[in-house]
């Protein structure tokens, strides 16, 4: 099975429209958070929009859980193992 295969993307896209002075590594504060669908795993696609970089931890969060994706803390991945 390959690495693409055993994760679940995430991505993230800031605004770049209408900068005052424009540049090509230079965008706005907002955006949004988009999970693609993946079929293979059940999952719908989800797109959040963030206002700030403060919102974007929750707008991460909102994203995966419309699209289906369940979190889980990496202590539950040592337990599953046997090592907690």
């Amino acid at each position: 099975m390959k690495t693409r295969e055993k994760m679940i993307g995430v991505q993230v896209r800031f605004w770049t429209d209408d900068l005052p002075k424009p540049s090509k590594r230079t965008c706005w504060e907002h955006g949004y958070v988009y999970v693609p669908a993946n079929p293979a795993r059940g999952i719908g696609a989800s797109q959040v929009h963030f206002n700030n970089f403060l919102d974007l931890l929750s707008a991460t969060q909102t994203a995966m859980r419309r699209a289906g994706i369940r979190r889980l803390p990496l202590k539950a991945k040592a337990r599953a193992k046997g090592r907690g």
